[in-house]
């Protein structure tokens, strides 16, 4: 579940006991502008406990601070244990209630097989180093018995323990502290508006405004940006693949940003229509699926063929994925009930993950384990090496929503989590253990979710009244970011610059 672990308590750190009572200003000493500037930067967010890791990441003081007990237990409890092992970093503990988490996590890492991440924690902790092989195959036995209600119980537990250690510093603590470096000179006044921050005036997701409107002879199935964010592929009904550049520079304010065709190709001249679109890790490839189950890798620079894997699939395929680390193997998903590793190099299938009852409509990498989306509603979780299905469960959505699966993308920094995208009123962010962490619900049943996509640490969702939609996942705020002016039904976010490319039907509008 939770992946390669990185655990505070047990990698090499500087620390500093702060006796009780003292202040920030005390350590800080005014001296750590960048630190303001972030910690300015995050209050205008409204993103008040990044702030205190921020501090305490530069000033490399552990403070054991948290914004909120109560939220702190929340969020361990509903599957955040990444935030519990931070604190278990940063705050003075007893040995023996430090041991009692780690022992925690390995549970929840033999119940996810991650047992690298097992392997690797158990090595790295002198508590856990001293387990015999006899208490190591005990907690195997204690993971495999263990049901998914019995971690979210445990987590609490251990959540509500830790927290009986931590200080608790409201947000208003630290503004006095930013009013106290401004008036010493620390940071440029008026660089960030503070009272409209918390007025409600300012604040949230930055204003994004139309870079261009794009209109096609053909109908848009498919728009991937490349991972440099320069170019932007977009592929159609028509069989069309169509690669721009856009140029930003000087002339930007006079003349607004630009397109230039790259290149065009009409793979193999039959009209088959484009349903899937992937640029490699480095840019040079793009990878295309198509109706008929085909698919292609196409040199970026010159638009070449350079590979084809003919009937990958019976039927259309929805999405392709790169491995990230394994640039040669491909994951794609499709109308055929299958998803499938496709080695490259070979042009062969090495694994197909079967089982669905339904469309697989996504498939995405998540450590040592795929994950796949379905129209049946469920979402499978698969061993990458064996192809075995080691859980399943239905979208944590609404009963009354549409549950289908329409996308799924890995979340930027919490291991093993994803968002769900589905056609009903909601979309949510889940675990591999089925665990939701959050669901994002539509005011009105009869609203729509069109649309969802991750960018950065905001989840922007695509309504069906026209409204774009920027969600800040921590805090659960939202904020109305456009009203479009025509109808769209697609998302593909920038993975560099916030800009969005907003798609339906011949039309397609990139924002910024």
């Amino acid at each position: 579940m939770l992946g390669s672990i990185r655990c505070g308590c047990c990698r090499p750190r500087r620390r500093v006991r702060v006796a009780r009572g003292c202040t920030f200003t005390s350590h800080l000493h005014y001296a750590y502008f960048s630190v303001i500037r972030i910690v300015l930067q995050f209050l205008y967010e409204q993103r008040f406990e990044r702030a205190f890791d921020a501090l305490q990441l530069d000033s490399g003081i552990g403070y054991g601070i948290v914004a909120s007990k109560s939220q702190f237990i929340e969020d361990v409890g509903r599957g955040d244990v990444p935030k519990l092992i931070d604190v278990c970093g940063k705050a003075n503990l007893p040995e023996g209630l430090v041991t009692d988490v780690l022992t925690h996590v390995c549970l929840e890492l033999l119940s996810s097989d991650d047992m690298e991440g097992y392997e690797e924690l158990l090595s790295k902790s002198n508590g856990l180093r001293k387990f015999s092989e006899e208490e190591k195959a005990g907690m195997q036995r204690v993971a495999k018995e263990m049901r998914p209600e019995d971690f979210v119980t445990q987590r609490r537990v251990l959540a509500e323990k830790v927290a009986g250690y931590l200080e608790e510093m409201p947000a208003s603590r630290l503004l006095s502290i930013i009013g106290e470096s401004l008036k010493r000179g620390g940071v440029d006044e008026g660089a960030y508006d503070l009272c409209r921050s918390m007025k409600g005036e300012g604040g949230g997701y930055p204003p994004m405004s139309p870079l261009c409107d794009i209109s096609f002879q053909s109908e848009v199935t498919s728009v991937s940006f490349s991972p440099d964010g320069r170019t932007l592929a977009v592929g159609m009904v028509n069989g069309r693949i169509e690669l721009y550049l856009w140029k930003t520079g000087k002339l930007r304010e006079e003349l607004g940003w630009t397109t230039q065709l790259v290149w065009e190709h009409s793979l193999n001249g039959q009209g088959i229509r484009i349903t899937a679109l992937k640029f490699s890790p480095d840019g040079l490839i793009l990878a295309s699926g198509d109706e008929k189950g085909n698919v292609k890798l196409w040199q970026v620079e010159n638009g070449r063929l350079g590979q084809k894997i003919v009937c990958a699939h019976t039927h259309a395929i929805n999405s392709i994925e790169y491995h990230p680390k394994n640039q040669p193997v491909l994951l794609t998903a499709s109308n055929d009930g299958t998803a499938k590793i496709l080695q490259i190099r070979s042009a062969t299938t090495s694994l197909a993950f079967t089982g669905h009852e339904g469309f697989v409509t996504a498939a995405i990498f998540s450590g040592k384990f795929v994950i796949t989306g379905c129209t049946d509603s469920l979402v499978r979780v698969f061993a990458l090496k064996s192809g075995a299905l080691i859980k399943k469960f239905n979208v944590p959505t609404p009963p009354s929503s549409n549950r289908a699966v329409t996308a799924l993308y890995p979340h930027p920094h919490i291991d093993h989590a994803f968002y769900i995208s589905t056609p009903g009123n909601a979309c949510c962010l889940a675990t591999t253990q089925g665990l939701p962490l959050h669901v994002y619900s539509c005011e009105h049943e009869d609203d729509r979710v069109l649309a969802a996509c991750p960018q950065g640490n905001w989840l922007m969702v695509l309504i069906q009244n026209r409204t774009l939609l920027a969600i800040d996942p921590e805090t659960n705020q939202v904020h109305a970011t456009q009203q479009l002016s025509h109808a769209a039904t697609h998302l593909a976010h920038n993975p560099v610059n916030n800009v969005l490319a907003i798609w339906a039907g011949k039309s397609l509008l990139v924002l910024d």
